[in-house]
Order: structure tokens, then C-alpha cells, then sequence
């Protein structure tokens, strides 16, 4: 976690949608806090998975290095989920890369995590 990590939270249906710097896998205090409060309400719904979705910009030539920042946004927020006490068991990775029809103005650079009773 970093003090001066840019990030913010926004909730989406079922859950959470956190951003992040381009290039940075980082989480400010708010976000790693909205990752364990998410957690924290998994532990009354043991059917419940979460389900985590990876994205990050980059170039269209490249579509590796996206890949791989998503995958170090996701498993940031895996680890988060369980050392809040969430078994990985029910922790869904799924790295994305470079969101697909993104609008101009949004942003490309976050993960949403979901219940896997709500997937939309």
C-alpha cells in the first residue's frame, strides 16, 4: 500500500471499481480499505465467490505488457482479500488487459470486483 498511490473507488452493481496510476499496481489506503470491506462481507455469504476483473492500457502493438499489469492489479487484490481472511479458493482472477469498446473520457486503468451472485 502507498500513502501517494492514485486510485479511486467507485461501486459498480455487486460490488467495486477501484483505479489506479497507468503503469502502477499500487493501492492508496481507500482502495486496499474498499478490497477488505468487500472481504469482510464475503465472510457471511459462504456460497459467494469474488471475482475480480483486470484491465490496463497500452498500446494496441504490445497487448503483453497490459496483460501483465492487469495480472499485477489482480493479484494485489487477491492478496488483499486474503489477508482479510478470505479463503483463495474463492477468489476469481481474471486478467482482462486492455478494456475492449472503452470510451475515450473512461478510464482503462482498474479492476472491478464483483460477488459471483451478481456477475452482470
Amino acid at each position: 500500500m502507498q500513502l501517494q498511490a492514485t486510485g479511486t473507488l467507485t461501486p459498480i452493481p455487486g460490488g467495486i471499481r477501484l483505479t489506479f496510476a497507468p503503469g502502477s499496481a499500487d493501492l492508496n489506503p481507500e482502495t486496499h480499505q474498499a478490497i477488505l470491506a468487500f472481504g469482510q462481507n464475503l465472510a457471511y455469504k459462504p456460497h459467494v465467490r469474488a471475482l475480480v476483473d483486470a484491465y490496463s492500457s497500452g498500446s494496441a502493438d504490445d497487448p503483453s505488457l497490459p496483460r501483465r499489469m492487469a495480472l499485477a492489479r489482480g493479484l494485489a487484490a487477491r492478496s488483499v482479500l486474503m489477508n482479510g481472511g478470505t479463503p483463495s479458493t474463492r477468489i476469481y482472477v481474471r486478467v482482462i488487459g486492455q478494456p475492449q469498446n472503452a470510451k475515450p473520457d473512461a478510464p482503462q486503468d482498474y479492476i472491478d470486483i464483483y460477488q459471483s451472485d451478481m456477475e452482470p
